[in-house]
């Protein structure tokens, strides 16, 4: 498929001075995967610590120097962006398992709110991005280094869901970008896709 990007507002990667949408084809091995190989240790490393109390944080924060401080606070969002996406995979897992209705005859949205204490919509949207991560390896092991926030998979997860042939052609080059972009810059990167996506059908 041509480059499916309008000739204004052209997002360009990392890696090229051309639009997103004529990239080659990536690695196989995420950018990110290479830059933290350890991310699922480091989560798993934080979801064992014990639970810290206020006054034990505060005292540790007391000792911090602000650019001690800086990279914690980044490297906190970085295992906070690979323990939800590890935690949508597994929901995934889960489901593909069949067990919450095989044990407790429930949907895997029902087992969320029931167990992980998730409203309707956010286990409903956990649900869908947790099946359109499936077939995003690219994005998942990007979202898996941490390089990914939970919101810009969902819309990824989302734009795979409403053209999953095109999105497939162009999911390494979303994969990519979606580990710099912020959330509101991919949301009308994905728009301007979309609307090229639509221009064919329009002129039926």
């Amino acid at each position: 498929m041509s480059n499916q990007y309008p000739a204004a507002g052209r997002v360009t990667g990392p890696n090229t001075d051309r639009p997103v949408g004529g990239l080659p084809p990536l690695p196989r091995e995420s950018a990110a995967a290479a830059r933290h190989p350890q991310a699922i240790e480091t989560a798993d490393a934080v979801a064992s610590e014990p639970p810290l109390s206020l006054d034990a944080l505060q005292e540790s924060l007391d000792q911090m120097s602000d650019d001690v401080l800086e990279k914690d606070i980044i490297d906190l969002r970085r295992s906070i962006n690979a323990a939800q996406a590890r935690f949508t995979v597994e929901v995934h897992e889960l489901e593909r398992r069949g067990i919450p209705e095989l044990t407790y005859g429930m949907r895997a949205t029902g087992w969320l709110k029931k167990f992980c204490q998730m409203t309707g919509p956010e286990a409903s949207g956990t649900v869908k991005t947790a099946r359109a991560m499936a077939h995003m390896p690219t994005v998942t092991d990007n979202a898996l280094a941490g390089e990914i926030p939970a919101r810009s998979t969902q819309i990824l997860g989302q734009a795979r869901d409403r053209y999953p042939s095109e999105f497939e052609t162009h999911e390494p080059v979303f994969g990519d970008v979606a580990s710099y972009l912020s959330v509101s810059d991919l949301g009308r990167a994905v728009n301007h896709w979309e609307q090229q996506v639509n221009y064919p059908k329009a002129l039926d």
